[in-house]
């Protein structure tokens, strides 16, 4: 494959080969002369960098591991921690006997009970030692990951061939052309010498039309 120095190529998804393999053989033959051959390596390292369907598996691999990971937290002990604040405006009175501080018998006196402010705190930790769930969201997460990694080597070796394939009929069609031009060189050089044998009456006007439309 030909790229002009200029020319950034991107390789994207390969759905379409005859219409990516026509774009190869334009670059081939316009910038021919004044560019510079990509290897077929470099041809498949481009693809792999640019094309749309291993960007996407990627990226599936990528949700597939912090999916797992979150799935595996949840085997993390959790503590949580509550707290509560309450202001009493005003407190509530109670009567108390007298007699139970040394004072007389049968008379009472109000009394405010308790303190305005009341704080109270929680501290719980919880520590999962069996849940099914969980451990069967942990293998389903697991399983899908290595799914996403077996569609991403399915998808690199597919781009693998196909960018092979293009690449080599891509060549082909170059030395076919090369081989047509060098035949239509040979053919209008036959051409003009049958011309001149016609003109000089050795050779039947007919054998010279037979040249012409070969070369048509």
């Amino acid at each position: 494959m030909e790229n002009k120095k200029n020319l950034k190529v991107v390789l994207v998804n390969i759905h379409t080969p005859k219409w990516l393999l026509s774009l190869a053989m334009v670059m081939i033959m316009t910038f021919q002369g004044q560019s510079q051959t990509w290897s077929l390596q470099q041809c498949i390292d481009t693809a792999q960098v640019y094309n749309k369907n291993l960007q996407m598996s990627r990226n599936s691999i990528e949700i597939g591991i912090e999916k797992e990971k979150e799935a595996k937290a949840n085997l993390i002990p959790k503590i949580s921690l509550n707290a509560d604040y309450k202001y009493f405006t005003d407190l509530p009175y109670q009567l108390m006997p007298q007699s139970a501080f040394g004072g007389p018998e049968g008379q009472f006196k109000e009394m405010q009970m308790g303190v305005p402010h009341n704080i109270s705190t929680n501290i719980q930790m919880a520590v999962p030692l069996y849940n099914p769930q969980v451990y069967g969201a942990i293998q389903t997460t697991k399983i899908a990951s290595d799914l996403s990694e077996l569609q991403y080597k399915k998808t690199e070796e597919q781009v693998f061939f196909e960018i092979s394939n293009l690449y080599y009929n891509a060549q082909i069609l170059v030395h076919q052309q090369q081989f047509i031009e060098g035949n239509l060189e040979n053919t209008q050089k036959l051409l003009e010498t049958l011309e001149l044998l016609h003109s000089q009456l050795m050779i039947k006007k007919s054998d010279v039309s037979k040249v012409a439309l070969q070369k048509e």
